[in-house]
């Protein structure tokens, strides 16, 4: 039987000893739920909220950031979560972390629990997915048992009756690399799933699409190394240039629970 209880959990992709992702925090407040990457954690953070209204935002701790007139860099409305007995849930957040792409260097303390969830083979990723559904938490992991290519992660039933799941897959991937070119405050930073001089790329990046209303918020985590990369090389090595207008356009809504 599902009890109401209270989410607080810490995860990363790859392994304690192995190339891993930044470690992340999921917790529940009430109806609330609030993602953060644990680097970021008192800066920005991820708001999904029983409105539906969800936010992607600098914390109240960070403050306004100079030049915006609001904490929120991203606003959305995630679907409501189906009724019971559809066998649906909807989709609210999704990230992908590249198995090529994960960092050996540096390593963060962990002075509390992680739950590991395990790295894809490489040339593929493993995608972390949140949903909120009405079914239960047992009809959820017999859907996924049905088909064997989710997992539950973890989960809480929220006080208003909602399902939160944390669940991840493995996706084929194809490993672009993105380069940030060197300004006036920062140098150039490549990230890619070739390392060379093994840094370990002690460097992550998340980048997120753009969300409309009914959609999820889509991401992905990539670690890199400082490295200049000009124009020429960059078009002849087929390196896409991260610029502040980039959305990447892909759109997830309601999906049955076998099929998302």
């Amino acid at each position: 039987m599902d009890r109401i209880s209270i989410l607080d959990t810490r995860f990363a992709v790859g392994s304690e000893t192995g190339p891993r992702s930044s470690i992340w925090r999921a917790w529940s407040h009430q109806n609330e739920i609030y993602v953060v990457q644990r680097s970021l954690a008192g800066v920005e953070k991820i708001s999904l909220h029983s409105s539906r209204v969800c936010r992607k935002a600098f914390t109240s701790e960070h403050g306004l950031p100079v030049g915006l007139d609001d904490r929120a860099t991203i606003k959305w409305k995630r679907p409501p979560s189906p009724d019971q007995g559809l066998g649906e849930a909807s989709r609210v957040l999704m990230i992908a972390f590249p198995t090529d792409f994960l960092s050996t260097s540096p390593k963060q303390a962990l002075d509390k629990p992680i739950t590991w969830v395990p790295a894809a083979p490489s040339g593929c990723a493993t995608i972390l997915e949140m949903l909120f559904t009405h079914e239960t938490e047992e009809q959820v992991r017999q859907e996924f048992a049905a088909t064997n290519l989710r997992r539950v992660v973890d989960s809480v039933l929220l006080p208003n009756g909602e399902l939160f799941i944390l669940a991840s897959h493995v996706s084929d991937w194809k490993n672009r690399q993105v380069r940030v070119p060197a300004g006036e405050t920062h140098p150039g930073y490549l990230f890619s799933y070739s390392d060379p001089d093994n840094t370990g790329r002690p460097v992550r990046i998340i980048l997120f699409n753009q969300p409309n209303d009914g959609d999820a918020l889509i991401g992905q985590e990539l670690g890199g190394y400082r490295k200049s990369v000009s124009d020429s090389d960059a078009a002849d090595n087929g390196i896409d240039t991260l610029t502040r207008k980039e959305v990447f356009e892909i759109k997830h809504g309601r999906s049955k629970l076998k099929d998302i």
